[in-house]
């Protein structure tokens, strides 16, 4: 049976994508999480969809044409269903992609009411499009129309989608295998680049919900195991794996943490550090999860879960300088397109989602500690990057804890950072504070009104801007949720008029902010006859408070006016209001909120303003207030201002009246004299007078609707007298005011903007009642205008008199000149033309189009689309059917006058060009009222929005109807002969008139149906002739215009008439800019993504015709059959067109001589067109066996003819073609396919750690079967082309020629090298390197050339060593860095050569093996450091992807080469850089090898030389990170790996002399020190039981061995080597990766012995190492107590020195892991901390203050602690006989109490503050005094209120250690 839309059953839907079996719904995770209870009240039903649908034409449709949306609806959706159908059915891709289109913006523009049944029907037809047409542009249509069901219908369809085919479909779209061949594409950018992946993964994104649980999570852990390698590229594509296809619905059945969850967050997230998209993808991922499996106890992750956020702000310490970890990125082809503030997004979402029942109680006191760790960075002084950061995380925690009592835990970080000096911090705090408002108005609102009444009597403008800001950003819930809201408004208004600073425009901003919310709230108006209808005594306040209205009102037109004068800024002749202001949009509604009384009195107030003002600069600024004073109400607007200007405007004559016109003073001396009579004349006024006044005139009308009709008289008199002017000035602006009144009359516009209905504002009442109100019952209905009958007729008077009439003169005009009768004048011509342009902007809207319409040109079976219409209340006005011809006629005899005669009129033709525009455009008359940016300032999470948000969503809807339904309006005659003139315009010699004819003619082309097939051929035809710089500039314009370059590029017959363009040389007689024109179009037609029909889509009806079950009624099967015939046709003609396109530019090329005037640019277009028709013409589809072999047999010599070319051309005149041609030819020759290959990731899982895991059972990344049938096209093309290219190359002299070239071409830094860069990135595989921390330049190295010699040898066979041997001797004598860098490119093609095909050397494999060795070698150590790279590279060519037995030569040489002695350090290190290289590719091949360089990178650490050093510690840090065990967390390093760095810490230990005497416990500086309470010293053992470093390192040193120390100056010299060595490896490792968290704690103690080495630099560097040290997350209990331990022993170090190295550690570490401490653990570190408070070094001392006050702000929760550290310290400086230390420390300890708390003020801190000013003046302890200073500093504004809990006595102190007080902010 055929399916379709209106014959199908749900069982007819099933396919490989979607299933609609109950049993598999069912199972389905969204199903089970939107049968919960709780979503009950979100569910949606067919009923429910179609109600809403029905309220919502009711409320927001114009009553005009209300009644005909439902049905209009009904037979849209069933036209749009069955076009749909039938272009599934015909397998056309342009009919599929329009029909969805058209679907789509349905749904989009018009919300289709799409129900059950639509949704899966759609969704089940178009999933199977994406396996069918996959080599089509149709795909990106087809993707984002499945996103949009699946987002629109989520909660009405029930269906299971199918995991694995999307995957498949992600997985080759993502180029894994990496090998695919492409001429014209480029893979080395990031994979969301390609629009079609982009969308593909928003819509897995939608899908995903409607996955199966469980059984999809382990069919993805099965599909990604062969990914999940730490060390390599891989993993990331396992991330997206997870991050894109993850189901987490299900979870909310599951009550257990499931244990992937666990190994996602304590095992893959620490694979990779210090990366913010790798951070954001777990995030991202674990967010959703925590979220749906909201039964599940989180509690046990918690700790592990608030450790990683802290890691993921980053900030470290706030009182230390950071040295910051080096940070990493995800390679660019994995990258995608995000917010950079996503990663806090998700952490908001993650730690709202812990708030549920079974987890809440711990993540609400995790959530309280992580904010009160951070809360200083919220005071304004803080002002570094993470700002913003903060400010997102605390936006996003806010809005997703909306409806949890947290509040009082953010509010107050928030609301100090009110006092930021940054804007953008400000402006987060304010929105979240607004939505605070709407939770807790009673606890945020009188918190932001002290802090906003506070700020205005303060001289700090950033106060003033934030309390205005927070103002205005709450003022609604401030009128509707504080009782004490609505009494406060007056106030508000009173002050913030006088913020209208023009000085300060931040103030201004959020002045106008709050009046533009404030007037959308209230009614402006005296509401004091009603205060005894007021219900308490706060309503009566407000209403007295009205009274004052009317008096506010005219001052505030005053100041708005004064700041127009003041702040605007001036653009060209006209001024303009600062960005940001949206004064405009705030007069708007202040008029709509004023009452008729105030209204009048501002009206007298504007009236005196423009009688006597004359601002022409600010008549854009100040007719704002004309404009919506008559939208308020034009009857009493346009009775106030119009006998204002008519007095500036206008003498009226005694003789006459209103029943008697007379004629002008002043007739216009045109040829045809005009008929304008009038009482007026006008005034001798300047230009700028007239423009002002007529401007005003011409605001004052617009959308006066009803109203003009009353003064219909008195302004069709004056504007009789503007018409008949002859100053330019006046009949413009006067015909702008003729279009207005047009406009206003004709159009449907809201009227009315009140805050609430105006039954309610009329309504005799106190209306403050319902200020403010969000419910939308008082909103309803809307007031429309709609034109009438009175208004019509108004216009239709207007179009005859200055609209016809006008024409009709300028025909008699047009005739007489043409006949001779009357002169050419150019001046009345344009007297003429332009009133007919401008009333005709607003007039074409409503005339007919009376031409006859074009038919389309569709085959029969096509879908014959009808020109949607919407309802949008049209008027049309039969009476001037004719008109829009007649216009137009005159027009055309007019250009064919001018073109015979006077063709130089420019001012004329620009102005006809722009009349063709608005007579055809129609669309040009539809723009959108107000703007979205302002709406989403007031969006808040209640959804509360005022009454103008719902004017402007449903004029918006009108207006979309009333656009969509001009849109592809149907072609007519009078249209196409408008496009054929504006076409000839477009050519024209003045580039003044080329600029309005070429967009003109663009805009009408697209507007209209098919206009491009009649145009596009004639347009073509002309360019190719390339007759005049004009020509050929104006039509280069319309031609690269994206949607007509797309078709020229999809039709063949388009693309061979550009024939002539593309071979054409650029002629030296044209112009550089008509030069750069061309180049532009021809760049064009590669670049833009369009291309011929190359492929046959056959429709599944095609099959049931054949088979006999084709049951369709509505579309005859001929239809199906006809379009097979048609597609096979089209594929027919355009295989012949571009053979014939081929075929020309082959010639062209063939022809082409040096000395010819063809540029390098023309030449490269020619090869590159070349290889695009190639390409597209026999390389059609990614899988070869759907080529047509038929096909390429038939044009085997058209192949041949093409590479016999672009070898040619590897000897061409130009750098850049020769560049090219050996890409290209490399393409073809260079076929490695899995023949000797092992990637490189291969070993990996033979590794140890793997034991008992079958490699062969883990799904490899690279599927070789694959990557050998996309070898298939090459194999087959080479085998064409071989013996061409054997017989070309296969000459000694032309080998010689093209390596000059290659050479040569390596020359210079010009655009050619960064040609050749592009295409070398182009050939190597975007996973080369595949290992993560490996890294390589192209910038000398090109993979083409090496590509090249790969490819002859195979080609010509091992007589080319023979042809290629005297290039190579000549080469191995240069020193240039461009000679030896093509030497590498050539060794690295021929070494890999022989590497993968040893057998087919004719047994001189021995022999070329030993000479390449000679060459490496000599390459190796004679080039020079420029050239150093390009060997590396070359390493990595030869060995890339190859079995290692075949490259086991390679490394030996590289041994050798290490192994050869030599003067120059630098050869050394280049020596360890080559192995490193190797390295890269062989990670796990070969575990000898790999221990070999171990042991070659271990004997250097001591090497003299620290280049050596340092590089041979890279190397080494190499393999430590290829053999880690990562299947751990801590991963586990080798322990023979371990030992080589054992071995210098050894050394150290023995080789140090003991710097004094042991340390004695009982003597100081540890009297009375706190005793150890932490975990002893311990061992941390891998999972072996084998020590993570030698236990010597930890232990005391031998002390035989030291007492008989006596050092040489050679083992110094060691000595001091290794300490680098071991100091630079630390440092290098801890920056790139987390490795040695197992050794941390006996690598610390060494670190921090070396801290007091007397050798400063080791001393300097081992200060940043502790730094970096403590930066590291130890998750991991274990090694915590074992770091605890080795700081207790070095607490015992007698060196100060060393002691001093503690605290810096302890400062960081302990903010890092607050949350993973264990109760112990924090005591243990705290008495560190205290114990250093009493050393004997007074700067270990003054340090821990600090330390010890991080600590504190880091665990603010525990205030016992705190008050029992207050109670001792008060107790011992009490204690009479203390010693000065003892006293100290306990001074330190209440200081640091202090720091804690630099912006709170806790109860505990009078007692703290009163001992410490006892000792302000001291000497001995200056930091109490310093930290009474920053009391002070940090403290002054809010001590008014801190003193309140003072006593007396305590105030007389503290006060006592006063200074001069300062804002910081």
């Amino acid at each position: 049976m055929t399916i379709t839309f209106f014959n199908h059953t749900i069982d007819d839907l099933n396919n490989e994508f979607v299933s609609f079996k109950k049993e598999d719904v069912i199972q389905t995770g969204y199903y089970k999480y939107r049968n919960r209870k709780e979503f009950s009240k979100k569910a949606k039903t067919d009923e429910i969809i179609l109600k809403k649908n029905k309220d919502k034409i009711q409320r927001n449709v114009p009553p005009s044409y209300r009644d005909k949306c439902l049905p209009e609806q009904d037979e849209l959706i069933e036209s749009v269903l069955r076009n749909f159908d039938h272009a599934l059915m015909i397998a056309n891709t342009s009919d599929i992609k329009k029909s969805i289109g058209t679907i789509k913006n349905g749904i989009a523009a018009f919300n289709f009411p799409l129900l059950k049944k639509h949704y899966h029907y759609l969704i089940s037809r178009l999933f199977p499009l994406l396996l069918k047409f996959k080599s089509t542009d149709v795909l990106l249509e087809v993707v984002t129309f499945i996103s949009l069901l699946l987002l629109k219908g989520k909660r009405v369809i029930e269906l299971q989608i199918k995991w694995e085919p999307l995957f498949k479909i992600f997985k080759d779209n993502c180029y894994i295998d990496s090998s695919v061949i492409s001429f014209d594409e480029n893979y080395d950018q990031d994979i969301t680049c390609t629009p079609f992946l982009k969308n593909f993964i928003i819509l897995v994104s939608y899908a995903r919900a409607f996955f199966l649980g469980d059984s999809v999570i382990e069919g993805i852990h099965e599909e990604i195991k062969g990914y999940l390698i730490p060390q390599s590229n891989y993993i990331f594509f396992a991330q997206n794996s997870i991050y894109i296809f993850l189901p987490t619905y299900h979870l909310v059945e599951k009550t257990e943490m499931p244990k992937w969850v666990d190994t996602y967050l304590n095992l893959y997230w620490n694979w990779i550090d210090a990366n913010k998209d790798w951070d954001e993808r777990w995030l991202f991922i674990l967010s959703r999860v925590v979220k749906h499996g909201h039964n599940i106890d989180w509690s046990p992750s918690i700790p592990s879960f608030f450790t990683r956020f802290v890691k993921v702000i980053d900030l470290s310490s706030p009182s230390l300088n950071r040295i910051k970890p080096c940070t990493s990125k995800i390679p660019q082809f994995y990258r995608f397109d995000h917010d950079g503030t996503d990663q806090f997004f998700s952490m908001g979402k993650l730690i709202a989602a812990f708030i549920n029942k079974p987890t809440e109680k711990v993540a609400m006191i995790a959530f309280k500690n992580l904010f009160s760790q951070i809360s200083l960075y919220f005071h304004p002084s803080n002002q570094g990057e993470w700002s913003s950061n903060l400010g997102e995380l605390a936006s996003s925690v806010s809005k997703a804890f909306l409806k949890r009592n947290i509040y009082n835990t953010l509010f107050p970080l928030l609301i100090s950072t009110l006092y930021s000096k940054r804007k953008d911090s400000i402006l987060y705090v304010c929105k979240v504070i607004k939505e605070f408002s709407y939770v807790a108005p009673n606890y945020v609102l009188p918190k932001v009104l002290d802090k906003f009444f506070n700020s205005m009597d303060k001289e700090e403008i950033n106060r003033v801007i934030s309390g205005i800001e927070v103002i205005s950003t709450c003022i609604h819930p401030i009128i509707t949720l504080l009782p004490e809201g609505k009494s406060l408004i007056f106030s508000f208004m009173e002050i913030l008029i006088k913020n209208l600073d023009p000085i300060y425009l931040n103030k201004a901003s959020g002045s106008f902010k709050f009046f533009n919310k404030l007037f959308s709230c209230i009614l402006i108006a005296d509401e004091t006859p009603y205060i005894m209808e007021c219900e308490n005594q706060l309503d009566e306040t407000t209403t007295l408070t009205t009274a004052s209205f009317s008096e506010w009102s005219v001052s505030f037109v005053d100041a708005v006016i004064s700041f127009m004068l003041k702040c605007s800024n001036k653009s060209s002749t006209k001024r303009e209001a600062p960005p940001s202001m949206f004064i405009g949009d705030t007069l708007e509604l202040f008029f709509s909120a004023l009452s008729d009384d105030i209204y009048k009195a501002v009206l007298k107030r504007l009236v005196e303003f423009f009688t006597k003002s004359f601002e022409p600069e600010y008549y854009k600024l100040f007719s704002d207030f004309i404009k919506y004073s008559t939208l308020r109400d034009p009857v009493q607007s346009i009775s106030s201002f119009l006998p204002v200007f008519i007095n500036k405007l206008f003498v009226k004559h005694k003789h006459s009246n209103s029943n008697s016109p007379i004629l002008t003073s002043s007739p216009p001396p045109a040829a045809i004299p005009s008929t304008f009579t009038s009482n007026y004349s006008l005034k001798e006024l300047s230009d700028q007078e007239y423009k002002l006044y007529i401007g005003y005139i011409g605001y004052m009308v617009y959308r006066g609707g009803d109203g003009l009709v009353k003064f219909q008289d008195q302004l069709i008199d004056i504007l009789n007298c503007l018409m008949s002017s002859d100053n330019k000035f006046v009949l413009k602006f006067a015909s702008k005011v003729v279009r207005k009144i047009i406009f206003s009359l004709t159009r449907i516009y809201p009227s009315n903007y009140t805050f609430a209905s105006k039954e309610i504002v009329n309504s005799k009442e106190n209306h403050i009642k319902y200020w403010g109100t969000s419910d939308k019952s008082k909103f309803y209905p809307l007031d429309w205008f709609e034109p009438n009958e009175k208004t019509i007729e108004f216009a239709k008077t207007l179009i005859e008199k200055f609209l016809k009439n006008t024409n009709t003169r300028l025909n008699k005009t047009v005739e007489g000149i043409k006949n001779k009768s009357i002169q050419y004048n150019r001046t009345d011509l344009l007297r003429l033309l332009k009133p007919i342009q401008s009333i005709m902007r607003s007039t074409s809207y409503l005339l007919k189009d009376d031409s006859p319409i074009i038919p389309p040109k569709n085959a029969k079976f096509r879908i014959q689309y009808k020109q949607l219409t919407f309802e949008h209340g049209l008027v049309i006005l039969e009476e001037f059917s004719t008109l829009k011809r007649e216009i137009f006629e005159n027009l055309k005899d007019l250009i064919g006058y001018i073109q015979a005669e006077k063709n130089e009129e420019v001012q004329v033709l620009r102005l006809i060009a722009k009349t063709f525009f608005v007579l055809f455009f129609i669309k040009n008359d539809v723009s959108y009222f107000g703007s979205d940016s302002l709406f989403e300032k007031w969006r808040n999470h209640k959804k509360c929005a005022s009454r103008n948000y719902y004017i402007f969503r449903a004029y918006r809807m009108h207006l979309s109807r009333q656009k969509n339904h001009f849109d592809l309006s149907n072609l007519t005659e009078m249209v196409l002969q408008c496009c054929k003139e504006l076409l000839n315009l477009s050519t024209h010699r003045y580039r003044k008139i080329r600029d309005v004819s070429q967009k003109s003619a663009v805009n009408i082309m697209i507007h209209y149906k098919d206009a491009h097939y009649h145009i596009l051929p004639i347009a073509l035809e002309r360019i190719s002739m390339l007759r005049s710089d004009e020509e050929v500039k104006g039509l280069c314009y319309i031609l690269t215009t994206k949607t007509i370059m797309k078709k020229i590029k999809s039709n063949s017959f388009y693309f061979i008439k550009v024939i002539g363009v593309i071979i054409a040389t650029s002629n030296e007689e044209f112009k550089p800019a008509t030069q750069n024109s061309l180049s532009d179009l021809k760049k064009d037609l590669l670049s833009v993504n369009a291309k011929p029909i190359n492929t046959i889509h056959y429709s599944d009806e095609l099959n049931s015709i054949e088979n006999g079950t084709y049951d369709c009624e509505w579309l005859p099967k001929e239809y199906i059959l006809e379009s097979k015939e048609y597609n096979q046709k089209i594929l027919a003609q355009n295989r012949e067109n571009l053979l014939k396109l081929l075929q020309t530019i082959l010639s062209a090329l063939k022809q082409h001589k040096k000395k010819s005037s063809q540029t390098w640019k023309s030449h490269l277009f020619l090869l590159s067109n070349l290889s695009y028709l190639f390409t597209i013409l026999f390389y059609s589809t990614s899988e070869f066996e759907n080529f047509n072999m038929d096909f390429i047999d038939e044009n085997r010599e058209l192949i041949r003819e093409i590479f016999v070319m672009f070898s040619k051309e590897t000897l061409g005149d130009y750098p850049f073609s020769r560049i090219y041609s050996i890409f290209c030819i490399s393409l073809i020759l260079n076929r490695q396919g899995s023949k000797n290959v092992q990637f490189t990731y291969d070993g990996y899982f033979r590794l140890k750690q793997f034991n008992g895991i079958d490699e062969n059972e883990i799904k490899k990344p690279v599927d070789l079967t694959a990557m050998d049938r996309n070898l298939d096209f090459v194999k087959t093309i080479y085998s064409i082309v071989k013996d061409d290219i054997n017989q070309q190359f296969d000459n000694q002299t032309f080998i010689d020629n093209v390596i000059k070239k290659i050479i040569s071409d390596h020359d210079g830094e010009g655009l050619s090298v960064k040609f050749a860069i592009s295409l070398s990135s182009k050939k190597l595989s975007t996973l080369w390197p595949n290992t993560r921390l490996s890294s390589f330049s192209l910038s000398n190295f090109r993979a083409f050339n090496a590509d090249l010699i790969y490819g002859l040898f195979s080609t010509i066979g091992v007589k080319f060593f023979d042809l290629l041997k005297p290039s190579i001797e000549d080469l191995r004598t240069k020193t240039h860095k461009d000679e030896l860098g093509s030497l590498a490119e050539i060794m690295a093609g021929l070494c890999r050569y022989i590497s993968v095909n040893s057998e087919l050397l004719d047994g001189r494999f021995k022999e070329i093996q030993e000479y390449s060795e000679k060459v490496l070698l000599n390459g190796f150590t004679n080039s020079s450091n420029e050239a150093s790279d390009v060997w590396e590279m070359a390493v990595r060519y030869i060995t890339n992807n190859i079995i290692y037995e075949k490259i086991s030569w390679i490394g030996e040489i590289l041994f050798k080469n290490y192994k050869v002695p030599t003067a120059n350090i630098l050869g050394k290190t280049k020596a360890v850089r080559l192995l490193k290289y190797f390295l890269f590719e062989v990670p796990w091949k070969c575990p000898e090898f790999t221990k070999r360089v171990a042991d070659l990178a271990s004997d250097e650490f001591s090497n003299s030389y620290k280049q050596i050093r340092v590089d041979s510690l890279k190397l080494f840090s190499q393999i430590l990170v290829y053999q880690t065990d990562f299947t751990v967390y801590p991963p586990i390093v080798p322990e023979e790996l371990l030992k080589k760095i054992t071995s210098m810490a050894e050394y150290i230990e023995k080789s140090s002399p003991p710097s004094s005497t042991p340390p004695n416990i009982n003597s100081p500086p540890y009297i009375n020190s706190p005793p150890f309470t932490g975990s002893p010293p311990t061992q941390l053992n891998n999972n072996n039981g084998n020590p993570s470093i030698l236990t010597s390192i930890a232990s005391p040193p031998n002390e035989s061995i030291l007492l008989n120390y006596n050092p040489t100056s050679t083992e110094k010299e060691k000595k001091t080597c290794l300490k680098e060595s071991l100091t630079t490896f630390v440092y290098y490792m801890f920056s790139k990766s987390n490795l040695l968290i197992r050794s941390t704690p006996s690598l610390l103690k060494v670190i921090m012995e070396l801290h007091a080495d007397s050798n400063i630099e080791i001393s300097k560097d081992c200060t940043i190492i502790i730094y970096r040290i403590s930066q590291e997350f130890y998750c991991n209990t274990k090694i915590i107590d074992e770091i605890i331990a080795t700081i207790n022993q070095t607490l015992l170090s007698p060196s100060w020195k060393i002691r001093s190295s503690i605290l810096p550690f302890i400062q960081i570490f302990f903010f890092n892991h607050c949350f993973y401490f264990t109760p112990n653990q924090v005591e243990s570190i705290i008495n560190i901390v205290l114990t250093l408070t009493r050393d004997q070094h007074i700067e270990i001392r003054e340090s821990s203050k600090t330390t010890l006050a991080s600590i504190l702000i880091s665990s603010k929760s525990n205030i016992n602690r705190v008050k029992d550290l207050i109670k001792k310290s008060i107790a011992k400086l009490k204690t009479p006989g203390i010693s000065t230390i003892e006293k100290h420390s306990s001074i330190l300890v209440l200081c640091a109490i202090v720091l804690a708390n630099p912006y709170e003020f806790p109860t505990y801190l009078p007692e703290v503050l009163e001992q410490l000013s006892r000792f302000a003046y001291n000497s001995n302890f200056k930091g109490a005094s310093t930290v009474l200073s920053d009391f002070w500093r940090t403290h002054s504004s809010t001590w008014e209120e801190d003193k309140l809990q003072f006593t007396e006595s305590q105030i007389e102190d503290i006060q006592s250690t006063k200074v001069a007080p300062s804002y910081f902010a």
